[in-house]
């Protein structure tokens, strides 16, 4: 008798039975909601039942302890204890075992096998994880965060799809399968079966897509809208499933959103003005100016501009200097956040430079704080979120796109956001680093919004191109029937 070592929720156990059930399927269920620990048992029970050998778990490199490491980790936490199973971290660029060498644990142990995206592009490493799946037959394999394979033509999409072949049991785990658009949803169907949407890329997007814009060789090769949603939505309705938050934890309390206008500076406002007209921005006593040459340059330097720093070239030296502007409003506003309201905060920020010059500010009001961005490295990482679970920290700072994702950020329930990322699957993530099981409190959420001179700047549109986002993949996950377009 299989016990568990914390009772699953009723969507869990659905979850688990769909895993013994289906040779394929897609968990959809939002960010927080345990889709690990539905795995880790739904796994164990296959063992048992005698279905599996062995798991191969490929996941973002940031997220590998969080299902390895061997005292915290969801395998180790959800597993029983008399339960036979081995973990191994395979990680990309360092040598990975013998195959030989962990032959013997065939059939007398659950294998973990748990490695990052990154070492699927490799040709070797391809090859040893087939030639595991077929020693180790029957095997399951699962993706978690399975939008990193969502482009379809990049190496490591192409390389899941070949390995996958070499698994008796295919899984794709992710709360947002839209990242951008319902193309997103192609190659991670193809890993679990390629008769669901169809093998061919390009049928699919004549489907789905309605083409228009410029042109290639006589043919329109621009997405411009979108058809047959409906029928989308019933294909892979029949293959996944999606479990709201909401629901599946009644218990779990509310996101409370406040977004709060703050003017720019002076100095931004006019750096900020110069780039919107002009696509040329000065910084005062610097020598040189920032230029954008192309659109999404300029919308880059904007937002650069509304964060409080901006790169300008040396007009002599060509050489790029950081100008960091002295007055942002924006880091006033956490500073009284934290003087007056909270005790414990989170802060994601799109540039490590308003990190950085946020972290300066606490640091200089002797505020224990811990900052996380892509350089940060795995095991720092952890030591920021165990010492911020203790009470050790009073604030962490994360980049929005690495500190999104594999963290458990539940001792405090105010986030503040002094920018935002166009991605809805990125704003999403980040939001459940707070809001999941363990929180005892409603999560607050502030988004910072400049404005200039009394006008709408570049932060209003991120945040409306974020809303657009959810609004479609709402529809075709079947959580809404809003008009999106």
């Amino acid at each position: 008798m299989y016990k568990y070592v914390y009772q699953p929720f009723a969507h869990q156990v659905e979850g688990i039975q769909l895993l013994r059930g289906r040779v394929n399927y897609g968990f959809f269920d939002e960010p927080g909601t345990g889709k690990s620990k539905m795995v880790v048992d739904g796994a164990n029970l296959l063992f048992l039942d005698r279905a599996i050998s062995a798991v191969l778990v490929v996941v973002p490199n940031t997220v590998k302890a969080t299902w390895a490491n061997e005292t915290w980790g969801q395998i180790v936490t959800h597993s029983p204890k008399d339960f036979p199973y081995q973990v191994i971290q395979l990680d990309s660029g360092k040598r990975w075992p013998d195959l030989s060498k962990i032959e013997g644990f065939k059939r007398e142990k659950l294998l973990w096998l748990v490695t990052n995206y990154e070492a699927l592009r490799s040709g070797k490493q391809e090859k040893w994880l087939c030639t595991f799946l077929a020693k180790f037959a029957p095997a399951m394999m699962v993706l978690d965060e399975s939008t990193k394979i969502k482009n379809g033509a990049a190496l490591q999409s192409k390389a899941a799809l070949r390995i996958g072949g070499f698994a008796a049991r295919r899984y794709i785990l992710t709360g947002t399968p839209i990242a951008r658009n319902p193309l997103d949803l192609h190659s991670q169907f193809m890993f679990l079966d390629p008769w669901i949407l169809g093998p061919s890329k390009v049928a699919f997007r004549n489907r789905y897509a309605v083409m228009g814009g410029y042109m290639v060789m006589g043919r329109p090769v621009q997405v411009v809208g979108w058809k047959n949603l409906d029928d989308l939505k019933e294909r892979i309705s029949k293959h996944s499933r999606v479990v709201e938050k909401r629901a599946a934890l009644p218990d779990l309390p509310d996101k409370l959103f406040q977004t709060v206008e703050l003017p720019l500076s002076n100095e931004q406002a006019r750096a900020y003005e110069q780039m919107r007209d002009n696509a040329v921005a000065s910084f005062p006593g610097a020598i040189g100016q920032a230029t954008a040459t192309i659109a999404l340059t300029k919308m880059l330097r904007l937002q650069q501009i509304t964060s409080g720093h901006l790169p300008i070239k040396h007009s002599v030296t060509g050489h790029d200097q950081l100008c960091v502007f002295p007055t942002n409003h924006k880091y006033d506003f956490v500073m009284e956040l934290l003087e007056d309201q909270v005790d414990y905060l989170v802060i994601f920020g799109n540039f490590i430079e308003e990190l950085q010059g946020m972290a300066k500010r606490l640091k200089d009001a002797g505020i224990s704080h811990g900052i996380i961005y892509g350089d940060t490295k795995n095991k720092d990482r952890e030591k920021i979120q165990e010492q911020y679970a203790k009470g050790e920290l009073r604030v962490v700072l994360c980049q929005i796109v690495t500190g999104g994702i594999g963290l458990t950020l539940v001792q405090g329930s105010t986030a503040v956001y002094l920018s935002n990322h166009f991605s809805y699957e990125v704003r999403t993530q980040s939001q459940d680093r707070l809001h999941r099981p363990g929180q005892k409190n409603n999560v607050l959420y502030y988004d910072l919004i400049s404005t200039c001179n009394g006008r709408k700047t570049v932060d209003h549109t991120v945040m409306k191109a974020v809303g657009v986002k959810q609004n479609l993949s709402d529809y075709v996950l079947g959580r809404s029937l809003e008009e999106v377009m």
